[in-house]
């Protein structure tokens, strides 16, 4: 029970964490045509999120 207690009172922080991760800028290729890994595209937003 404590679980489903825990989903209702963090709600407004997995909201704000779902808008945050929707605003992140994605960059699916390094500049020069090379294709970037799902790693390094994360890696790419969180650096220019900070």
């Amino acid at each position: 029970m404590d679980e489903l207690e825990n989903i209702f009172t963090n709600r407004p922080i997995v909201a704000q964490l779902i808008s945050d991760a929707q605003e992140m800028v994605i960059q699916t290729d390094d500049g020069d045509g090379n294709h970037l890994t799902h790693d390094e595209q994360i890696e790419i937003a969180r650096e220019s999120s900070q």
